[in-house]
C-alpha cells in the first residue's frame, strides 16, 4: 500500500492532489491528469515498487502491533487491516485493546502481513533484509506523556526502527493516545541518516493506546 508522498497527503483514508493546470495545453492532457490522479490514489495502498498486485513482494494489507511489558514480559496485540490493500475502502477499526500501564516500559514490534492471499504471507523478513531501503516512523499523540523511541538500526548505523521502546511515566492520566505507524521507502541510496520519511510510504496507519 506505497502512496507516493510528492502527490498528496500520505493518509489511507483521505488524499487530495493539488497543482496547477495548464489550460493552454492539447485536450488530452487532462485526461492524462485524470489518470495520474488515479493512479496515485490506488498505488496509496501498495507495497511494491513494481505494482500493487496482492502477490506482489513487498504488498502490505495487515499491521500487528505487539507490546510486550518488560516488568513482567506480559504480551498484548492489536491489528489493523485494510480489506484489499488498496484503497479505497479504508483501514478497518483496530482489532484488539493495547492498554498501558504507569511507570512502565514495554518493547514493540510490528508485524507486516498480505492476507490477501492463501495462506497468508509475514512481509516482514522481506522488508527486515531491505532496511537501507526503508524506516518505520512513530509519533505519539498528544505529545508530552507516553513515549515512543527506536531499538533498531539499519547496516549504515542510521534509524530503522522495526522494534522500539514505549515509555509510560508514572503520573500519566487515564486517557486515550494514537500511536501513529508509517513505514517510509526510500528509492536508490537517498536513505541517508532516515531523519526524514522518504518520498514513497508503504504503511500509514494510527493505533489506540489506552492509559
Amino acid at each position: 500500500m506505497r502512496s507516493d508522498v510528492n502527490a498528496g497527503m500520505v493518509d489511507v483514508q483521505a488524499r487530495s492532489f493539488t497543482g496547477p493546470m495548464n489550460c493552454s495545453a492539447p485536450l488530452r492532457q487532462p485526461v492524462l491528469v485524470v489518470m495520474v490522479i488515479a493512479l496515485a490514489f490506488t498505488a496509496a495502498c501498495s507495497g511494491d515498487s513494481a505494482g500493487n498486485e496482492p502477490d506482489s513482494p513487498e504488498f502490505i494489507n495487515e499491521v500487528t502491533l505487539t507490546l510486550m511489558r518488560r516488568q513482567d514480559s506480559t504480551f498484548q496485540h492489536a491489528v489493523i487491516v485494510d480489506p484489499d490493500g488498496r484503497g479505497p475502502i479504508p483501514w478497518q477499526v483496530q482489532q484488539g485493546s493495547l492498554r498501558l500501564v504507569p511507570n512502565a516500559s514495554y518493547t514493540a514490534t510490528i508485524t507486516l502481513t498480505n492476507s490477501t492471499v492463501t495462506p497468508a504471507v509475514d512481509v516482514t523478513p522481506l522488508i527486515n533484509m531491505r532496511k537501507l531501503q526503508h524506516r518505520f516512523f512513530y509519533t505519539v499523540d498528544p505529545e508530552g506523556g507516553v513515549l515512543a523511541t527506536d531499538l533498531t538500526i539499519d547496516g549504515n548505523s542510521a534509524e530503522y526502527g522495526e522494534a522500539f521502546a514505549i515509555h509510560v511515566p508514572g503520573w500519566v492520566e487515564s486517557r486515550t493516545w494514537r500511536l501513529g505507524v508509517l513505514l517510509s521507502h526510500y528509492e536508490g541510496d537517498s536513505k541517508g541518516s532516515g531523519l526524514v520519511p522518504g518520498a514513497l510510504t508503504d504503511v500509514d496507519v494510527s493505533f489506540q493506546l489506552e492509559t
